[in-house]
């Protein structure tokens, strides 16, 4: 048994460096622990194998076909899990491979080694358990959390871009003197009936500028166009029903275009649901095909925004609550996000968080036979709007 235990303890160590830059399925099954931990199963069915067949002049070939079948059934449960997991194939056989042929090779060369005491089997465990705990959390795996990027450097000066031709230049304000952080006062829309949402694209005439932000009248008529480097998440907990423990299942999306209004216009961010992708292609086509295949596009509208207070420094972050209406399959629905926003000279970012249901939103919650999907969805949006002049009112 010594002599499987070390050679799975080996085993479990190079398994767990080769999973790390492989794609898992699911990295809540498929991590450096429960890698390391399979490799030691392996290194222990090597030593029973090796005790069950007696000395004789065709022990080695039993043993080696009898290895050759363990490996064979092992790598066709991991065939047959592919129809559950994608990239099971991929993912596995390689490290069954790797596994399988350091512990066939290495337990009979350990039998014979001249190891005197008991600890080399408990050092080499301590070494492989230690190891895969500390990498458990590493690797490739899926996070909907998001947050806002880091701020520019403060020595970063103003610069006013060009506007495109037949739109005035805005001359820049004054440098404000810093501030404390402001807190704005929540801002709320749940009234039931749908009203309309306003357009969420400026014109394409809207000229780009640089802001040096004081007071809300800086904001005065000034439209914040989202686009490049906005990101939506949305996390649900699934379990498979062939497969013994849960999984954050994680979706995303950069496909969230709109304007947004500092100055009491009301603002509008649309999110292309058929742009929805995850680490599922299975699970994808499902969103794409069944779920939001006749209606795409969900609307988040906020018919006033906080203002911006009477003195502000430009970079200070704003934190509260917000609640706006979700337009999503025809129907209306209020929805409050936890928020922080940053405006800096040239980019308003703001980080909303929520939680809903499927009831809350009025999308039947997804049914597949195999999967159960629980009814809490754990949202992350991230908005990046630049500001510009002359876009839509």
């Amino acid at each position: 048994m010594r002599a499987g235990i070390i050679a799975g303890s080996v085993a479990a160590v190079a398994a767990v460096a080769l999973s790390l830059p492989l794609h898992a399925p699911s990295d809540t099954l498929f991590n450096s622990a429960s890698v390391a931990a399979g490799a030691l199963v392996v290194g222990v069915l090597a030593a029973v194998l090796r005790g069950a067949i007696p000395p004789g002049p065709t022990r080695h070939r039993k043993l080696a076909i009898a290895w050759l079948g363990l490996f064979v059934a092992v790598a066709l449960v991991i065939v047959a899990g592919e129809t559950q997991l994608e990239r099971m194939v991929e993912f596995g056989l390689p490290l069954a491979a790797l596994v399988f042929a350091i512990v066939g090779l290495l337990t009979p060369v350990i039998e014979r080694a001249p190891l005197r005491g008991r600890w080399p089997a408990p050092a080499a465990l301590v070494v492989a358990g230690a190891l895969s705990v500390a990498l458990a959390g590493q690797g490739d795996g899926q996070s909907g959390t998001l947050s806002l990027p880091a701020p520019p450097q403060a020595s970063a000066q103003l610069r006013t871009a060009t506007p495109t031709p037949g739109t005035p230049t805005p001359a820049p304000t004054a440098s404000p003197p810093a501030t404390s952080t402001p807190t704005p006062t929540s801002t709320s829309a749940t009234s039931p009936s749908p009203s309309p949402s306003p357009s969420p694209t400026p014109s394409p005439t809207a000229a780009p500028v640089t802001l040096a932000v004081a007071s809300a009248e800086d904001v005065s008529g000034v439209t914040f166009v989202v686009g490049e480097g906005s990101e939506a998440t949305f996390t649900v907990n699934e379990k498979l029903s062939r497969l013994p423990l849960p999984n954050d299942a994680v979706i995303r999306t950069e496909a969230l275009s709109g304007s947004i209004h500092l100055d009491g216009r009301p603002s509008a961010i649309e999110l292309d649901l058929q742009q929805l992708s995850s680490d599922q292609s299975r699970r994808d086509r499902y969103i794409r095909d069944r779920m939001f295949a006749r209606e795409p596009i969900a609307t988040l509208t906020f018919d006033q925004l906080p203002a911006l207070p009477e003195r502000y420094s430009t970079g200070d972050v704003f934190e509260g609550e917000l609640t706006g209406r979700l337009l999503i399959l025809g129907v209306e629905h209020p929805l409050t996000f936890i928020v922080e926003a940053r405006l800096d000279a040239d980019a308003l970012f703001v980080l909303g968080r929520t939680t809903f249901t499927w009831d809350e939103i009025g999308v039947p919650r997804p049914s597949v036979p195999s999967v159960q999907v629980q009814d809490e969805v754990r949202v992350e949006v991230l908005i990046a709007a630049r500001p510009t002049l002359g876009g839509a009112n």
